[in-house]
């Protein structure tokens, strides 16, 4: 959700994160205070590792801020991400001593399996059973699964509005068929919510308007551009707009909620990976 808006806060903001932010009661929702916010996510997603989980996959790792920091702790830790920029920007950060995966999770095998695997944001874009039947191969027996990511609880209320994000019962149902018990599934909506809106707000009042406005010109300046680039990218903006419209932080409360979940492998798993 809002991949276009956090890819290009990351460009003009000079962001290097683009997860949400956990904001406290009656922080502002500003740029300045996501920094702040996004820091305090990452704290509170990673106290669910165990203490003594040290192999751990960072699942979706994005630029690699995470898995600097576990490699720092002293963890054992590789990431995953199957996109080829995104593994480039995370070896910058981290250096050649941490194993990088660029595949998907579904796909991925390990020798060596894991304490942990951590989804930040990520699980959205994995296939919920494919998913979950490799999360219990490649975790080890009493091994934890921490997520952090969007669910939905019911049917979208208007058209067009996105569909990402798991069904949350059925998910949940899933994960224990193929073994794991769950251990917390908190509902962290209203802490995140000030990101929606800021990411909202710039999608809708700026990044938009001024895609529109250059479309606007094209038209003007170039016979071409109107009659093909222009016709073309005029519709793709407006649904674009249309899509985005009702993503405001009430539509999102109407049909999902964000939720930090920590999952345990437990021994009904080991028919899994056999």
């Amino acid at each position: 959700m809002h991949e276009l808006a956090f890819v290009l806060a990351t460009e003009l903001f000079d962001a290097d994160d683009l997860h949400f932010g956990w904001f406290e009661p009656g922080e502002p929702a500003t740029m300045e205070a996501l920094r702040r916010a996004q820091v305090r996510f990452t704290d509170n997603v990673l106290a669910q590792l165990p203490a003594d989980a040290h192999r751990v996959l960072d699942s979706g790792c994005g630029t690699g801020r995470i898995l600097e920091r576990l490699h720092g702790e002293g963890r054992d830790v590789e990431g995953l991400a199957p996109n080829a920029d995104l593994i480039a920007r995370c070896r910058e950060r981290v250096g050649p001593d941490v194993v990088l995966h660029d595949e998907p999770f579904e796909t991925f095998e390990t020798d060596v399996p894991f304490d942990a695997v951590l989804m930040s944001e990520s699980c959205q874009y994995v296939k919920r059973v494919r998913g979950l039947r490799n999360a219990a191969r490649v975790l080890a027996p009493g091994g934890s699964l921490v997520i952090a990511d969007v669910f939905r609880t019911g049917p979208a209320p208007k058209p067009n509005l996105s569909t990402g994000g798991h069904r949350h019962a059925i998910f949940l149902d899933t994960a224990q068929k193929f073994g794991f018990d769950v251990e917390l599934d908190e509902d962290i909506t209203e802490p995140v919510m000030p990101t929606l809106e800021i990411y909202h707000a710039f999608l809708t009042e700026r990044v938009i308007p001024s895609a529109e406005a250059a479309v606007r010109y094209l038209r003007r300046t170039s016979p071409v551009m109107s009659r093909v680039g222009g016709w073309v990218a005029g519709r793709r903006l407006a649904k674009l707009r249309e899509r985005y419209r009702h993503q405001d932080p009430d539509t999102f409360r109407a049909y999902r909620s964000y939720r930090l979940m920590r999952l345990r492998r437990t021994e009904r798993a080991d028919a899994i990976r056999a």
